[in-house]
């Protein structure tokens, strides 16, 4: 019999994990301690009380559950477990001698649930209790091992996922546990909803987004009744702070997802707690000698790397997996954006974005090429790809100009957006509204997107009967200021922009010039200065700058300035390296001028002066720069830039 306390705390019903129960039940016939492992919000305590509730049901066995959250001391455990068990305490004899006295000839299982802030003395008392009792059985949660001997792991993975580029039918696709919990939480918070063909998709991109997090699609869930479905994906990037809340039936350290991470976080040891954050550098997955070349320093020396990482994939807070024979390491995205945050607060982001930079720089182009699928580069150096996802043709830079200037249609995104049909700017009056110009970019930069799709980007808010029609009056309205039907094709239940007729885009050509640029930096750097340079050029200011209505097109632009910022600190550094320190000091200042608080470039601005000989402008804009941070962010410069003025004031070379 399980005590009621634990089940009232969940007061809605069990989701999923039919398969997990039966593997773990017939597993708990063969070992004597089974330790449910995951980071915080994969579901541990509910499997757990899923288990014990089904094998109280169906098997004649005495089940003990101690809750260890309220437990702030280790030494504490042996007394909890005392008092969960009914021993009355004697003085004369320890309390681990009266519980193993107690249950050296019972049957039971004891739950010992949420382990990992008193991990030690919980595999102490798990040892202890496996010697000396034969019919005492253990089943655990932790988001660490206990490491006793004879323990059983049990990594509990996600909720099953469809794949959102082949959803099956609504009947099929409710199938899966993910969306099963989505639902089933989503009435609760909401009791007129219901899932449709219309939305089934939406809540599919929903719970992938989420990763099939149990906690995290709860708490998801539970906005629909404030958010539309829309609105909660639209919401996503920022799961912290989305993703609260929960209602009163939720265990407190269960009502926001940052609590749950933030758990775990702070369990770790000072050193652990840095390279943690560290690792928020790697925007994907990774291999080891990367984070030996990024994470280490300072605190942290290049030997201990190895064994940080065990750790933390110990914690769960890091998932370890095979990629072509090498293992990789990556977060979950929401541990991700928690560990970025920290990042930020330590002062070392503008650091570890340096180093990132430099690693893959300096990589040889084999080595690259055999990890590009999971290792993401510091410049982003991507090629822009045509509907068949073939990769557009390099051209010259003269031929590029022609065509820009000869092109039937001429789209500008970076700055104020404007787009030419032949030798005319199309105004006002040719879109006659917002949201026409407004199609015409989403699709620019989505390839193929259903009108669901469009809707949720566009008009997140309407009805299905309001986005059939604003949609198709957009669309009407778009095909006649473009002047030809076939600029906008719709094929296979998607719309897209037809890049087989004469076009030319500002965006496309950035990022094909960037490529070509990347491709030159490993063997002939000298080479790839003038593709930079061009690149420098096409970016007039932030894409789709007078766009205001949506919030589509953010995550654009923040990428898209982030490739900017990379190409100038590569085209100041490949300037340096060419002797050209006058150029580097042009280069590093429309930098700054780009983002003020960008503190490599304000270290090798320093550098360039240095090295054209005027060490009084390097130390004058040194100090511009240290009272710039003490007045703006309340912070000084970080210890490599000190040392670098440390040095350049002893005289020696920086």
């Amino acid at each position: 019999m399980i005590e009621k306390t634990i089940a009232t705390f969940y007061l809605n019903s069990f989701v999923g994990r039919e398969r997990e129960i039966a593997r773990i039940i017939r597993r708990l016939a063969h070992t004597r301690l089974l330790t449910i492992t995951g980071p915080g919000g994969s579901g541990k305590t509910r499997l757990a009380l899923q288990v014990a509730t089904e094998m109280a049901e169906h098997l004649t066995l005495d089940i003990k559950w101690l809750d260890l959250t309220t437990l702030t001391e280790s030494a504490l455990l042996p007394r909890a477990l005392a008092t969960l068990l009914d021993i009355s305490e004697q003085p004369e004899h320890p309390v681990t001698h009266l519980i193993l006295d107690h249950l050296r000839f019972r049957k039971l299982l004891l739950v010992l649930d949420n382990c990992e802030h008193v991990v030690e003395a919980c595999a102490n008392i798990a040892g202890m209790l496996l010697h000396a009792c034969q019919n005492v059985s253990i089943l655990a949660t932790s988001r660490e091992a206990l490491h006793v001997l004879g323990e059983t792991l049990w990594l509990l993975p996600p909720l099953r996922l469809p794949d959102l580029q082949h959803l099956p039918p609504l009947q099929d696709l409710m199938q899966y546990e993910a969306l099963q919990l989505f639902v089933e939480r989503a009435v609760e918070a909401r009791s007129s909803f219901e899932v449709m063909q219309e939305n089934a998709g939406l809540i599919a991109h929903i719970c992938c987004r989420l990763e099939g997090i149990p906690l995290a699609i709860e708490l998801a869930a539970a906005r629909v009744n404030v958010l539309s479905l829309g609105q909660i994906m639209a919401r996503l990037d920022d799961t912290c702070q989305l993703l609260s809340g929960g209602g009163r039936r939720m265990l407190p350290k269960h009502q926001t997802i940052r609590i749950a991470i933030g758990l775990s976080y702070d369990l770790l040891t000072e050193k652990e707690k840095l390279f943690f954050c560290r690792l928020s550098a790697f925007p994907g997955s990774f291999p080891l000698e990367a984070a030996e070349s990024v994470c280490a320093g300072e605190e942290i020396v290049q030997g201990e790397v190895l064994d940080l990482l065990a750790r933390l994939v110990d914690k769960s807070l890091l998932i370890a997996e095979e990629v072509n024979g090498e293992m990789h390491y990556r977060f979950l995205k929401m541990i991700q954006h928690y560990s970025q945050e920290m990042l930020q607060k330590i002062g070392e982001e503008a650091l570890l974005r340096e180093r990132y930079h430099n690693w893959y720089l300096e990589k040889p182009p084999e080595h690259i090429g055999k990890n590009q699928k999971t290792w993401q580069r510091p410049m982003n150096f991507l090629p822009f790809t045509d509907l068949k996802g073939h990769q557009k043709k390099s051209t010259l830079a003269g031929a590029r100009e022609a065509r820009k200037v000869q092109s039937r249609l001429r789209i500008l995104a970076f700055g104020p957006t404007q787009v030419f049909r032949d030798k005319y700017e199309l105004t006002s009056s040719n879109w006659k509204y917002k949201k026409t110009r407004e199609l015409f970019c989403y699709l620019l930069c989505h390839q193929g997107k259903s009108k669901e799709h469009i809707g949720l980007a566009l008009w997140p808010d309407s009805s299905a009967d309001q986005l059939r029609d604003y949609f198709h009056t957009a669309l009407y309205h778009l095909r006649k200021a473009l002047g030809n039907l076939e600029w906008i094709r719709f094929e296979n239940n998607l719309y897209f922009f037809n890049r087989q007729l004469d076009y030319w885009f500002d965006i496309e050509a950035f990022e094909e010039v960037l490529a070509q640029a990347q491709k030159l930096l490993p063997q002939m750097p000298a080479q790839a200065i003038p593709k930079l340079e061009e690149a420098v050029e096409l970016y007039r200011g932030d894409c789709f700058e007078d766009l205001f209505d949506g919030n589509w097109y953010l995550l654009q632009r923040k990428n898209l300035r982030k490739k900017y910022q990379d190409a100038l600190l590569t085209l100041g550094r490949l300037y340096s390296s060419e002797g050209q320190h006058a150029q580097a000091v042009q280069v590093y200042s429309q930098l700054i001028t780009h983002d003020s608080f960008l503190e490599i470039a304000h270290r090798e601005l320093i550098r360039c002066y240095e090295r054209l000989g005027e060490r009084g402008q390097a130390l004058r804009h040194y100090q511009t720069f240290v009272q710039m941070m003490k007045e703006e962010l309340g912070v000084s410069p970080t210890s490599e830039t000190r040392l670098l003025i440390e040095r350049l004031r002893r005289g020696e070379d920086i």
